[in-house]
């Protein structure tokens, strides 16, 4: 995980030193991406480049960015990704990588084809700004899923600003929004025209499938390209110079994650793998007893992080600044997972670390799609839910561990596995037997990768596992809450709002996102809430009945 900052001046003079001091301040804002080390380049008086490098791949100086050519310096790209066949794209196209970062290939490729072949050809993650001192044209992209984080901000000189956290741009423009997923802008020398470009479609047209072909065939394919797909998906994912960890929240997408790493790092004569697993909960939390089960199976050297109510509260509002939102599911899910990126930062040398998000959206296996009435509705939502990831649990993902300074890898958001699974008809991915994400968990039974306990556990969000049954983590919240907000602060307070809260803790994490972030609710278009499922207002899957 690194941090990018780009600031675009678009008046007649150079920046002042008064202008850059302001700007180095409030690129510094979001150090924590990249403890490695801090560069703040200018050029022309009137681009600001600052890049902080967790460095992964390349770990050497000459990986250090602004990025460029021995043989161009007028090409300069700062880069917050992993691009995972820049080796076959240099082989493919003669190439010579002088850095040793994955990241350079970006520079050759523009070059050669431009800014649009460029993005559909990489596979991989990526945040990246491109700017060719020539021609005065600046290249910004952002991977399919907004698995690496954007912002954009204006300011009322027109000048434009891009940051990896929003808390870099709050003081420096007065409109600032996420950068698309999946789009990429080009801004030419001195016009104010420009726009994001869409080039990657969610529109997944389904596999070809034989009307002669007997289901179970059908199936049985169907599930040997899932197991292909997301094996290398996760195994690409190994390019890494710093340790590798998984998060391990012992439900079914980080244990399966978790199992394919463990295959990479055999076990010694005591059966004993040296991969560090970490899961965090609350005493009797559901999520440390499937943890551990998957540890023990799979012999990793496990790290379970106990913490206290006391503990967990104090920490939302430094959760708020990091992961910069105000939606509810999201800061109950981020605490414990900020939290145990912090722990694992402190007391181990892991830098780079697995993550199971994206499942649940490509799947369809939050509880509520239960009630999905249709295939087809089905789908929609599954896309829908892609689309806005990154303003939800992908964001989620990224804040966490990059406030500890960290980088995750999350391969259910791979492209090639994506574009397949999410081109497989939905009936064959909609709960069946009563059982969400069958086709994913069948796909890997019989293989003993994973205890048949947690192949088959039932759905649990880590906003709820991480605390047991009897005293949910968002039970948790509210009665803690109701000692900071009354009931008539409530009824004067929350339609002050846009996009009001509905519930006490919702307002809490409001007033104190407003307080970090005043003026950019829009950050924040809804609040995430079941679909399907009538007028319900509390996020957490515990209140809906297909959980009982």
């Amino acid at each position: 995980m690194c941090g990018i900052f780009a600031y675009l001046f678009r008046g007649e003079d150079k920046l002042s030193l008064n202008q850059i001091h302001k700007i180095i301040n409030n690129a510094v804002k979001t150090q924590h991406r990249g403890p490695d080390k801090t560069e703040f380049e200018t050029y022309d008086g009137e681009v600001c480049f600052c890049f902080h490098r967790l460095a992964i791949v390349g770990k050497t100086k000459r990986g250090n960015q602004p990025l460029s050519l021995d043989d161009d310096p007028t090409k300069v790209l700062i880069c917050n990704g992993e691009i995972y066949n820049y080796k076959e794209l240099a082989k493919l196209h003669g190439f010579k990588l002088e850095s040793g970062s994955d990241c350079e290939i970006i520079i050759h490729m523009i070059k050669k084809f431009g800014i649009e072949e460029t993005v559909k050809h990489l596979d991989g993650v990526f945040s990246f700004v491109y700017y060719d001192t020539e021609e005065k044209t600046v290249h910004v992209a952002r991977d399919p899923f907004g698995v690496r984080s954007l912002f954009m901000g204006l300011n009322r000189s027109g000048d434009i600003v891009f940051a990896s956290e929003m808390k870099s741009l709050q003081d420096l423009v007065v409109t600032c929004d996420q950068f698309l997923p999946g789009c990429y802008m080009t801004i030419y020398d001195g016009e104010k025209d420009y726009n994001m470009i869409p080039y990657y479609s969610y529109d997944y047209s389904e596999i070809s499938i034989s009307k002669s072909a007997p289901e179970k065939e059908v199936q049985e394919n169907i599930m040997k390209k899932i197991r292909e797909l997301f094996t290398a998906a996760v195994e690409k994912r190994l390019m890494s110079e710093r340790p590798v960890g998984c998060l391990l929240s012992g439900g079914l997408d980080s244990s399966l994650v978790t199992a394919l790493v463990a295959q990479h790092y055999p076990k010694d004569e005591k059966g004993k793998r040296a991969l560090k697993t970490f899961s965090i909960g609350l005493p009797g939390s559901e999520d440390l007893k499937y943890a551990k089960m998957v540890a023990d199976h799979l012999g990793t050297d496990h790290h379970e992080v106990i913490v206290s109510e006391k503990q967990m509260l104090k920490f939302i509002k430094k959760d708020i600044y990091q992961i910069e939102t105000y939606d509810t599911t999201t800061i109950r899910a981020s605490i414990p997972m900020f939290m145990l990126s912090h722990y694992i930062k402190a007391y181990t040398d892991v830098t780079v670390v697995y993550s199971g998000e994206g499942s649940d959206e490509a799947s369809g296996s939050y509880l509520y799609f239960h009630n999905a009435p249709s295939p087809e509705a089905f789908q929609d939502e599954c896309v829908r839910l892609l689309k806005d990831m990154h303003m939800y649990d992908v964001l989620r993902c990224d804040k966490s561990t990059a406030g500890a300074g960290l980088e995750v890898r999350v391969p259910f958001l791979d492209l090639d596995f994506l574009n397949y699974y999410m081109a497989i008809p939905p009936k064959y991915k909609m709960p069946h037997k009563g059982i969400e994400k069958f086709l994913l968990r069948k796909s890997f039974d019989g293989l003993d990768l994973l205890p048949n306990e947690v192949l088959w556990r039932m759905k649990e969000g880590f906003s709820d596992g991480c605390s047991s049954k009897k005293r949910s983590w968002y039970e948790i919240i509210q009665e803690w809450v109701e000692t900071e907000i009354t009931d008539g602060e409530f009824l004067v307070e929350a339609n002050t709002y846009t996009n009001p809260p509905k519930f006490k803790e919702a307002l809490y994490y409001r007033r104190v996102f407003q307080d970090y972030y005043p003026g950019r609710d829009n950050t924040v278009p809804y609040y995430w809430l079941p679909k399907w499922s009538g007028d319900i207002v509390e996020p957490s899957a515990r209140v809906l009945k297909v959980y009982e």
